[in-house]
């Protein structure tokens, strides 16, 4: 029977045209009688090994001769003590066999094989079983077939300042702050801000923090001294930043660590700042006599009644400097100590020092108001309280607020443009406790008054005098006469005439804040005479100091003006001027309008002065750069 079956393996691999060296093999297993079949079959695997030991059964030879063998069955069930592998091995290469399948697993991994294409079986990868934080010397031992930092890990973990070895065994983790035992992270120079050597706990390289000092030399930066610069801490942005900066107050620095001290034009200050009587100006204050240095009350008086304004040396009664304003007498609560401002509608910032001396009262609370006069004298002024701050008896207090008179003034005639004007703008101090009765009001003091212009706005209230009233216009010098009339006018109906004018210096005079200022200024001009003449913008100032009114060179002149024509004079007016006495308290600051000559008159040497008008006017602070 195996001798027929080996005659049609034979012709069977004859038919189909197999390769001469099969057919070979073929003839050899036919002489070789039924010892050949089991070439031809492959034997199968062993039963399962005991435990503890491997079960397995061996693959046949290689057949020669006749059809190729299959490879070996299965092998035998692995032992059942853990750690013991069961598994046959594969047959012997046969010749297009059939792949031999694995060995079973009982526990362990059992590896059988057969031949692939022509080649002997190998056998099965065997996989390991070991949890999450169990110690490993490779993936292989691992469930999760990753072995990181002597540890079964539940993922590569390859990120910087990471490891599967921390408090949780077998989950990636930060490495601890302030360590780095893998050296991921190299050690900087403070210098750059960069890395301090260690992680930081949170899976990446530890910056140095904002307390590190990164450059200790001592630099000029604009208007600024930076004394040492600081790392800012900011992880992958850390920079070297400044620690803090001492102003120069508007001068640029001029060394290392030193700040200008003085200014002859606009190159020794910062952006935005101008030059004023040798000092660099940042953020103008137009109150001019707001600290009561002049040793006068310029600008100041009683608000809201009767009350007594003076100055105060008194120890404790002075903020800063050498004097303070002081109202005493005050017969009602809504009475204190006041400044004028500009009449422009528009925007101030306001700030001030504090002091109340109420024997019966620890605190009162301190008010800044603003009352506004407009063109109707029969009523009340418009009172606006904005800012309010507690004063400790015995004890200078900041108070501050920015009030906006466009937004607060509704009355229609206080606007210029609907025919209004604004007679004056008086900020004052008063208290919003209600209970003082009649002669026993505390005292109230004021110290340090700062006043910002914050949008720009026209400081004239009377720009266009629609109105029909001169208020805050005068003359410059000498005499003459001024009025509003509809004669002629640049817009609108109205326009401020000037006439019977004793010299070619008097014009119409627009008083200006007392304050350090810088002021963009257009008037519309005109002359009536019979002949054309240069018409100037003119500015000046009067320092506390002395030196009587000075006269600046003039803003602008434009010449040869015909009669009846408009004309527009412009500039910038800058007061007191770089060149002015250094250290100058201004009482008086003004621009006006003249024209060309030293005295009026038909002799030799004398001018026509002719009438004057004015109309349209504008003066503005420009804003400082931010």
């Amino acid at each position: 029977m195996c001798r027929s079956r080996l005659y049609r393996n034979f012709h069977s691999a004859v038919n189909e045209r197999q390769s001469i060296l099969r057919l070979l093999a073929l003839a050899s297993l036919v002489a070789a009688g039924c010892g050949g079949e089991q070439a031809i079959r492959a034997r199968d695997g062993g039963a399962a090994g005991v435990a503890g030991s491997q079960g397995g059964g061996g693959g046949g030879s290689a057949g020669s001769g006749g059809s190729a063998g299959r490879g070996g069955s299965a092998g035998g069930a692995g032992g059942s003590v853990t750690g013991s592998a069961g598994g046959g091995t594969g047959g012997s290469t046969g010749a297009g066999g059939t792949t031999g399948t694995g060995g079973g697993v009982s526990g362990n991994t059992g590896a059988g094989g057969g031949g692939t294409g022509g080649s002997g079986g190998t056998g099965g990868r065997p996989t390991g079983n070991s949890i999450n934080g169990t110690s490993c010397a490779s993936g292989d031992e691992c469930m999760s077939s990753w072995c990181v930092d002597g540890v079964c890990c539940a993922n590569a973990c390859t990120g910087t300042c990471m490891r599967c070895d921390g408090a949780t065994k077998g989950n990636c983790q930060p490495i601890a702050d302030g360590s780095d035992p893998d050296n991921e992270c190299t050690m900087d120079d403070p210098s750059t801000c960069g890395n301090t050597g260690d992680c930081n706990g949170a899976g990446a390289c530890r910056k140095y923090g904002s307390s590190t000092v990164c450059d200790s030399t001592p630099s000029c930066a604009g208007g600024s001294i930076i004394m040492t610069k600081v790392c800012n801490g900011i992880g992958g942005a850390n920079s070297c930043i400044a620690n803090g900066t001492q102003s120069c107050n508007g001068f640029m620095c001029s060394g290392p660590t030193a700040c200008g001290t003085s200014c002859g034009d606009d190159s020794a200050c910062v952006s935005g700042a101008f030059c004023s009587a040798a000092t660099c100006v940042g953020s103008p204050n137009i109150a001019g006599n707001g600290d009561l240095e002049y040793g006068t009350t310029t600008g100041w008086s009683a608000a809201s009644g009767t009350s007594t304004i003076a100055l105060t040396m008194a120890a404790g009664t002075v903020h800063d400097g050498q004097y303070a304003i002081s109202d005493s007498v005050r017969m009602a609560y809504y009475q204190g100590p006041g400044y004028l401002l500009p009449t422009g509608l528009g925007a101030f910032k306001v700030s001030a020092w504090v002091f109340q001396k109420d024997p019966n009262t620890t605190t009162l609370t301190g008010a800044l108001t603003v009352a506004v006069k407009c063109k109707d004298t029969t009523i009340m002024p418009t009172f606006i309280n904005f800012a309010q701050t507690p004063m400790p008896q015995n004890s200078w207090a900041m108070i501050s607020g920015t009030i906006d008179l466009n937004a607060t003034t509704s009355v229609s005639d206080c606007n210029a443009a609907a025919g209004g004007l604004v007679r004056s703008v008086l900020l004052y101090l008063n208290q919003v406790e209600q209970g003082c009765t009649t002669g026993t009001c505390p005292d109230l003091y004021m110290d340090d008054l700062v006043v910002n212009i914050t949008d720009g706005h026209n400081l004239v209230g009377n720009p266009n005098f629609e109105a029909g009233f001169t208020d805050s216009w005068g003359v410059s010098s000498g005499s003459a006469v001024q009025a509003v009339v509809t004669t002629f006018a640049h817009g609108g109906t109205h326009s401020l005439r000037q006439y019977s004018r004793q010299s070619p210096a008097t014009g119409p005079r627009y008083l200006l804040p007392t304050g350090y200022g810088r002021y963009n200024v257009s008037l519309w001009v005109m002359q009536n005479g019979t002949v054309a003449h240069d018409l100037t913008l003119q500015s000046t100032y009067t320092c506390a100091q002395g030196g009587g009114a000075q006269t600046p060179p003039s803003t602008m002149t434009a010449p040869m003006v015909a009669p009846g024509a408009w004309t527009q004079l412009s500039g910038t007016v800058t007061l007191p001027p770089p060149n002015a006495m250094p250290g100058c308290k201004m009482t008086t600051a003004a621009v006006y309008v003249m024209q060309e000559g030293t005295a009026c008159g038909s002799g030799s040497g004398q001018v026509e002065c002719p009438d004057l008008y004015v109309d349209d006017a504008s003066i503005t602070m420009p804003m400082p750069t931010p």
